[in-house]
């Protein structure tokens, strides 16, 4: 009995696995759109990004807070999905929109 007791006790102590979340973003960079793509895993605490532009792909360490994201230059508002790129040398500051996107995968 007290074995079972133990194991339950285990079991409901045990953190919820998320899957990951799927965003598409878009910056406006000074007046022209800047798409992105990124996949957010809360419990590896990543963020993996691709930029169509270019074709460049990152996976960084990524923070999860209550109500924000924060990786590499980048923060998230985890309500609205908004998303900032702090300014870097002299590249300013930009804001886009994120949205949630179902992948849709063969296998």
């Amino acid at each position: 009995m007290i074995r079972i007791g133990l194991i339950s006790t285990a079991l409901l102590a045990a953190p919820a696995i998320a899957a990951p979340v799927n965003l598409k973003c878009e910056f406006d960079d000074r007046g022209k759109a800047l798409p992105m793509e990124l996949a957010l895993d809360e419990d590896a605490a990543t963020a993996s990004f691709y930029w169509p532009l270019t074709g460049t792909a990152v996976k960084e360490r990524a923070n999860f807070l209550p109500n924000q994201v924060l990786f590499s230059t980048f923060t998230i508002d985890r309500a609205s999905l908004q998303i900032t790129r702090a300014e870097i040398s002299e590249i300013p500051t930009i804001t886009g929109q994120c949205a949630i996107v179902e992948i849709k995968r063969a296998f």
